[in-house]
């Protein structure tokens, strides 16, 4: 139904242009007859083209997905309450419309009948002359002319006979009888009725053209015109001597011939012909290119299933064949099982390295059509491109609309939560303490054991000391610099260290201070360490390190910087470009927090601040992350650590 008014509107719009086109462009020349086929061609030309299409193959990549879709549970969306189907209502407004209009053409036609029903008739070679009674405007109507005799003297009378036999000879009744059936069919164009009143016009100059031709008194003629104005009561279907505008035949019947050279004016119409071609006639069709095992294959035969049998010819036919019944790889006793009424198609391949019999029953399921149906994953508009490259194993289920043409695919939703028992180099430790205590780098192994009630997690690290925050450490001295008690030795890279030296005992409280006891190491870096050139490795986190303290540290996806009594740490947090604060992983003295609790926070409070742009980490460092944040941890990872009562 969609298609029949996109039809009419096409045709309508066309009938418009060619309207336009002698209105603007042909009316004022005296091309009678080549105009009266121009308006001719161009209604057949309007109801023609809308019906003819130009097919533009693209060729697309063949989709190499062999996924069963049968696996898939697919719903069938219940027909919501019934709405108003305006189609249906423009189509029984439209239908009325040719209803009414074809009831008054065969009124008009019964009317015509019953006036010439019982006239006598004048044979005149090949003119039929009937002379009537009544008050009625000379007209013919193809070989009939008909007129009152007793209302023209025999010099206007000759020149009413000599026009209408001009009507008679050209078949103008076939115009005017094409014009009203247009008129039938687009009653709701306002062109088309313009139209046909440009199509009679045109005709009567093509009449009263001829007829000057053989009347000797051009004078006469336009004075029977005038004449002829008194009587108004004509006949539908005919063409009747009387036309409104008599005016324009009297200036068209003096004007003197069009030049030739203006028949080109006819070939404007072209490019617009043209134009709506290429814009409203190209139906654009995709199709798969065919690969070459394909090509070779889809050369088969086709069975003639009229006089066909399952064991006189099937059987014989599949011996040394793969038999496929609907594309399902099956045995022999399979196929012998098969009722020939069952089978709609049977096509052998022959032309391949493995000869085939492909089976096709009545039954069949017809696969899924995806790509003429708008597609959703997840509520999500998505192209077919994303959907070739959805992992059809993470689809829960389906959801077909064949009322609105569309296909609702919901996924898989993994969910994520903290493990109930964690055991770290087998020691079992809180939830609590690995948040806060736990560095995911040292991660070495980690493997999660499913239980009914609970999970257990069991983690290897590099260093079994990670959580033991009660080990008495040494001092260390970096570059002459005092590190905090956070930072961890054995994550600095030793192709750094040009020397290390060792202080215990009196040597150590001696040049250190109460601060030594515990023991000192000296260690010395080949680029030494300042606030200007310090330098954090790649891929390590290096903790506890007082520089942060007065500057900012850098480099591809770990930032490291604290407070020197300039600019706000907070700020710098939101502001980052790199990493979404609100996504990101964000721990707090510690403790895993949120976004929210990070803005509260006071910056003048903040000792220093690490973020981590994890997503661009290495692969080892990347998935240690997950393993103690989730996936969360691409988001970004930042660390703040504010400063200790001791320290305000």
């Amino acid at each position: 139904m969609e298609n029949g008014f996109i039809y009419l509107i096409k045709a309508s719009g066309l009938i418009g242009l060619f309207y336009f086109a002698y209105f603007f462009l042909l009316r004022k020349e005296t091309f009678f007859s080549a105009n009266r086929w121009f308006l001719l061609l161009g209604l057949i030309t309007s109801s023609v083209l809308p019906l003819f299409f130009i097919t533009k193959i693209i060729w697309t990549e063949p989709n190499s997905d062999s996924f069963d879709w049968s696996t898939i549970p697919v719903t069938t969306s219940v027909a919501p309450e019934p709405k108003i189907n305006w189609y249906l209502v423009l189509a029984c407004v439209y239908f009325s419309g040719i209803a009414i209009s074809f009831l008054k053409l065969v009124f008009d036609f019964k009317s015509l009948i019953q006036l010439l029903k019982g006239k006598t008739m004048q044979q005149q070679d090949n003119f039929k002359l009937i002379d009537i009674a009544e008050n009625i405007a000379p007209f013919s109507y193809f070989n009939h002319i008909v007129y009152n005799s007793a209302l023209y003297s025999a010099v206007e009378l000759e020149n009413i006979l000599e026009h209408e036999k001009v009507h008679s000879q050209q078949k103008h009744s076939i115009d005017v009888l094409i014009s009203r059936l247009f008129c039938v069919i687009f009653w709701f164009n306002p062109f088309i009725w313009l139209y046909k009143k440009t199509i009679a016009q045109n005709l009567e100059f093509i009449a009263d053209s001829e007829a000057a031709k053989k009347i000797t008194d051009k004078k006469a003629y336009q004075f029977t015109l005038l004449k002829i104005t008194t009587q108004e009561n004509c006949v539908a279907l005919t063409n009747h001597f009387y036309q409104s505008l008599i005016k324009k035949r009297i200036i068209m019947l003096n004007k003197n011939q069009s030049k030739k050279t203006n028949t080109w004016k006819y070939a404007l119409v072209l490019p617009a012909l043209v134009a709506f071609v290429f814009l409203f006639q190209i139906e654009v069709v995709a199709q798969e290119k065919e690969t070459p095992k394909q090509e070779k294959e889809t050369k088969s035969e086709a069975v003639d299933l009229k006089s066909f049998k399952v064991d006189e010819d099937l059987i014989p036919l599949s011996e040394g064949k793969e038999i496929y019944i609907n594309g399902k790889k099956s045995s022999q006793e399979e196929l012998d099982k098969l009722d020939p009424k069952d089978i709609e198609s049977v096509d052998v391949i022959k032309k391949s390295a493995n000869p085939k019999i492909l089976v096709t029953t009545k039954h069949l399921t017809k696969p899924l059509k995806i790509t003429d149906k708008d597609i959703y994953i997840d509520g999500v508009k998505s192209t077919n491109e994303e959907f070739s490259k959805l992992d059809k194993n993470t689809i829960d289920k389906m959801d077909v609309n064949t009322l609105e043409n569309t296909i609702r695919i919901t996924t898989k939703k993994e969910e994520k939560k903290l493990p109930n028992v964690v055991y770290i180099d087998g020691e079992k430790i809180s939830q609590s303490e690995l948040e806060n205590n736990f560095v995911f780098r040292n991660v070495k192994d980690s493997k999660i054991v499913k239980g009914e009630k609970f999970d257990t997690h069991y983690i290897t690290t590099s260093k079994k000391s990670t959580l033991k925050n009660n080990e008495v450490k040494p001092l260390i001295i970096m570059d002459g610099i005092e590190a905090d008690s956070n930072f961890k030795i054995d994550e600095f890279p030793t192709d750094q260290i040009e020397n290390i030296n060792v202080l215990k005992g009196n040597s150590a409280t001696t040049k250190y201070g109460e601060k030594g006891k515990n023991g000192v190491i000296e260690i010395t870096t080949k680029e030494k360490t300042t606030l200007n050139n310090f330098k954090p490795i790649r891929g390590k986190a290096v903790q506890g390190f007082q520089t942060l303290k007065q500057g900012t540290v850098k480099n591809d996806w770990i930032v490291g910087y604290g407070t020197n009594g300039t600019g706000n740490t907070i700020s710098k947090i939101i502001n980052d470009k790199k990493i979404n604060y609100k996504k990101a992983v964000i721990v707090i003295d510690g403790k895993q927090s949120d976004y929210k609790n990070l803005e509260k926070l006071n910056p003048k409070e903040v000792e220093s601040v690490i973020e981590a742009d994890i997503k661009n980490a290495s692969e080892e460092d990347r998935n240690k992350a997950i393993q103690l944040y989730g996936k969360k941890a691409l988001n970004g990872f930042i660390q703040v650590n504010t400063k200790t009562k001791e320290n305000k």
